[in-house]
């Protein structure tokens, strides 16, 4: 349908978009929507026949797989650079110069200037994320937005032309074995409320600092991600 992925700083602030494919066919871009939470943003070229990819089930992203990393790194001529690396690292949160970027996976393959934007793909050819940042400091610690968060947020654009997600109002925290023994809590599993917003859906239902939650809406839940995705299925 020519919809295209990106990262929201690509084009943020842009007066036009435009798209050249590896064919060197050349389209100008709409802006579908963006979001400056998660760094993505969502461009339409017109609908075509055009080659296109699906995302990794992120329950099945590993830590130490193969993952190669495809963009145009530092704008070299002669088209885009595939690097290759494994997963570092999950659920890494990073701070950017905008914002403070969370669902973060971490690899060693070579992330770029230019790279922003595009895929992280698993040697099955699945996207498992968009390249987005690297460590100016340490060598080998690039992050993309995993598609836990981009797949939902991606949807959303496409369907409200902005993000809207269900929102609990709370800060969260998984419960570990080590942190349940340190704390002396009654359960080993489950998502712990470190923070309140009174007036916010949770506050006004009741829910305090210190509660677990250990189930949403009938399903069992036993750490922040499976908490977000229930949440998510929710208008």
């Amino acid at each position: 349908r020519g919809l295209i992925v990106t990262n929201n700083h690509v084009i943020h602030e842009a007066n036009s978009i435009k798209v050249i494919l590896v064919d060197e066919r050349t389209f100008s871009a709409e802006l579908v929507g963006r979001d400056p939470a998660s760094d993505l943003a969502v461009i339409k070229i017109p609908e075509d026949i055009y080659p296109s990819v699906s995302f990794a089930d992120p329950e099945n992203i590993q830590l130490g797989e193969w993952v190669i990393a495809i963009g145009n790194a530092l704008a070299l001529q002669g088209g885009p650079t595939v690097t290759v690396g494994i997963v570092g690292a999950l659920d890494r949160a990073i701070d950017t110069e905008e914002s403070r970027l969370f669902d973060m996976i971490q690899t060693d393959a070579a992330i770029n200037p230019g790279n922003s934007g595009g895929p992280l793909v698993n040697l099955h050819g699945e996207v498992v994320g968009i390249n987005t940042a690297r460590n100016q400091i340490g060598e080998g610690i690039g992050f993309a937005v995993s598609t836990f968060t981009v797949a939902p947020v991606v949807e959303s654009i496409i369907d409200n032309g902005r993000v809207m997600f269900a929102w609990l109002g709370v800060g969260v925290r998984d419960v570990t074995p080590i942190l349940a023994a340190q704390a002396n809590l009654s359960v080993n599993r489950g998502v712990l409320i470190s923070s309140v917003d009174p007036n916010g859906p949770a506050g006004l239902a009741g829910l305090k600092h210190g509660d677990i939650v250990t189930a949403f809406g009938g399903t069992q839940v036993s750490n922040v991600k499976q908490l977000q995705k229930s949440v998510r299925a929710y208008e």
